[in-house]
Formats: structure tokens, sequence, C-alpha cells
């Protein structure tokens, strides 16, 4: 899938909120996290560059700061897209995971070969699709999120899968 660059910029910056809620500056600077600079539909929201497969950044995708809601532009389909797919080794097992809060998680403690779902109960057609190209997958998160991905997955991609618990 291929598309033109976001024509947008959202200047984003690093500081002590973020430091205090587990994100390191260096994954903040390098995945191009941040909170947003003046006013924009972002203002009060954690956010996250999207890019396609191909490393084109397509979108930016927030949570809102005082209730951890997403927040994404209307022309975002985050059905089309997996999160950080464009840095990952296709021929190396990845960690799949529901928020972008998780995939911090395991990117920061555990591996960086890891992809998120944008908060969606569910893999689309797209999604699976990418995910077929990977030799095996690793579910992180809450049971009640990734179970029914796992149920997808175990239906569709012929991977092979891992169930990683949360403690």
């Amino acid at each position: 899938m291929s598309c033109e660059e976001l024509p947008v910029n959202c200047d984003l910056e690093w500081d002590e909120h973020l430091h205090k809620s587990g994100y390191l500056k260096e994954l903040c600077e390098k995945y191009g996290i941040g909170l947003p600079k003046g006013e924009t539909m972002f203002s009060g929201c954690i956010v996250f560059t999207v890019y396609n497969e191909q490393g084109v950044k397509v979108a930016y995708y927030g949570y809102r700061i005082k209730d951890m809601q997403p927040v994404f532009h209307k022309s975002f389909n985050p059905e089309l897209y997996l999160y950080n797919y464009h840095n990952i080794d296709i021929t190396q097992p990845v960690y799949l995971t529901t928020s972008l809060h998780f995939w911090l998680v395991i990117v920061r403690d555990i591996d960086p070969n890891a992809i998120a779902v944008f908060d969606l109960p569910y893999l689309s057609a797209r999604q699976l699709n990418l995910l077929r190209e990977i030799p095996g997958i690793t579910f992180f998160g809450p049971k009640e999120e990734i179970n029914p991905l796992i149920a997808q997955a175990d239906k569709f991609l012929e991977n092979y899968l891992h169930i990683f618990k949360k403690k």
C-alpha cells in the first residue's frame, strides 16, 4: 500500500509528564512520540506518529492525558496499519499488542520487534495480510483484549502463535 506523506507536521516535545509516565526520551525521539506544541486537535494528548509499512508518515494517533481515550483524525483508518510495522524485522517473530501504551512497554523492556493494532478488538483483513509474512507472533496484553485477536490469528494465519500473559 503506497500513499503520499501526511502534509501536516505535528511538532512534538518530550517533557517531565512523559518521563513520569515511563516514556523514555530516546524512545520518544526515535518513534515520534510526544506532547504537541501549540493548539491542535491533539492538545492535552500523548501523540504517536503513524507510518505505513514503507515508512511514510500517514497520521498521528493520540491518547487524551485526562482519561487515556484514543484520539485520531476522522480521515485515519486504523484498520489499514499496524503501529511500528515499518521498523520490524519481518523475518523474526514479533510481539503484538492492542494499545500503543503496551507496545511502548514491550519495546522499552522486552523487544523492539513489536507492533500494535491501535486499540482495535479485532484484526482487519489488511492487518492479517501483513501478519502472514511474520514467522511467529507473541501476544501481549490483558486477556480480554488479546483473546479475540488470538482467535482470529489462529483461524487465519499459519504462523506460530505464543501467548504472553502479563503478571
